[in-house]
């Protein structure tokens, strides 16, 4: 799926969630929505853990259906095809209000790395945008086993969505 896509189809989950009473929205007490995250989640340390993320909402205001949620940390800046992959995770427990910083909250699917598991930000140049996006999907399980059938489960298949934004800028090399 073309990024330009999957970024309009985020927008639109996202505004159509805005027009609701009760919103849900991710946060993150790392980083403000649109600020830097900080170094110590990146993949420039040896650690390589994922910031903790907040998931805010009344249970009432995830779309009428939802089953599970599914996340995806992308970044679009980063000079390849699409968006390069940081972390995917699927099967996400609906009840789920917090999610730790180092910890697992579903099932994690390859990264751009060819890795399962959190990939911090490691722009080579510039500063580079990190989107965290969590989607309410109608399904416990997602069918998906890989990051190309998990983006088209979850953009053909969600209900809505709530999105972070934080930006990281490569260290002076």
């Amino acid at each position: 799926m073309h990024f330009k896509t999957f970024l309009l189809f985020t927008c639109l989950l996202t505004l159509s969630l805005a027009s609701t009473k009760r919103l849900w929205t991710l946060s993150s007490p790392a980083f403000a929505p649109g600020g830097f995250i900080p170094y110590k989640y990146s993949g420039y340390t040896d650690k390589n853990i994922n910031p903790p993320l907040s998931l805010s909402w009344d249970p009432e205001a995830l779309p009428k259906g939802t089953k599970s949620l599914a996340l995806i940390v992308d970044d679009p800046d980063a000079p390849r095809v699409g968006p390069w992959r940081h972390w995917l995770v699927k099967d996400i427990p609906v009840t789920t209000c917090y999610i730790a910083a180092g910890s697992v909250p579903g099932v994690q699917l390859e990264n751009s790395w060819g890795n399962a598991e959190y990939g911090g930000p490691t722009p080579p140049s510039g500063t580079h945008r990190y989107f965290f996006q969590l989607y309410a999907m109608p399904t416990k399980k997602l069918k998906a086993t890989n990051g190309d059938d998990f983006y088209a489960e979850v953009l053909s298949n969600a209900l809505g969505a709530a999105v972070l934004l934080g930006r990281y800028t490569a260290p002076d090399q």
